[in-house]
């Protein structure tokens, strides 16, 4: 794993994040779904480190979204140009729109200026892992009756498969990844609200 650490020295010296880039997680990615990296620079990487670490700082730094089962944080340019100061900020659009482009990340505009980003979920799993005891294991341990009921909810809402409802937990485990309650009806309800955002990938 490559590791770049940066300090911003601007007026109010806020820079507040290393930049840790999980290579063999881009490669598996990269060669599961036949990526022609020739386009790619480290700078690309770099960018989409930086995002997935956005995810993790996203209480009280970061806006957040969750967008048709995925979770999305809000980085206009000025996020880019105050924390990466060795990436040109003019450039910042086209390098997210390539990583778009090539299924790294997924984009969407609100209100017109307001751009939210957030990572192929296939990558992300790759990227962080997922430990022993995700938080769907943690409900499923310790109240498998309330499991069982949010599991055929889930089924129910979509008209989805045992696959298709698993890979759904799985997303949400992933995004859960970066907060750390445990509490039973804390999940419970963050499982309803992601299971109703929630859309099933053709």
């Amino acid at each position: 794993m490559a590791i770049l650490k940066y300090k911003y020295m601007g007026k109010d010296e806020n820079y507040q994040f290393n930049i840790f880039i999980n290579q063999k997680a881009c490669i598996e990615f990269e060669k599961e779904n036949n990526i022609d990296t020739k386009k790619l620079s480290y700078d690309h990487y770099v960018l989409l480190s930086f995002i997935i670490i956005s995810m993790k700082y996203e209480n009280g730094f970061f806006k957040r979204k969750d967008h048709e089962g995925d979770r999305y944080i809000l980085l206009n340019n000025s996020v880019f140009l105050k924390q990466l100061p060795k990436i040109k900020t003019k450039m910042v659009a086209n390098k997210l729109a390539l990583l778009k482009d090539l299924g790294y990340i997924l984009i969407f505009i609100e209100n017109n200026n307001e751009r939210y980003i957030s990572v192929n979920w296939s990558l992300l799993n790759k990227w962080i892992g997922t430990n022993k005891n995700t938080h769907t294991k943690h409900l499923k341990k310790h109240d498998v009756k309330t499991y069982e009921q949010v599991f055929a909810f889930a089924k129910k809402s979509h008209r989805c498969t045992e696959e298709e409802a698993e890979e759904m937990f799985l997303t949400f485990d992933i995004y859960r990844y970066f907060e750390g309650s445990y509490d039973l009806e804390d999940i419970r309800s963050g499982l309803i609200k992601f299971i109703t955002s929630w859309k099933i990938r053709k």
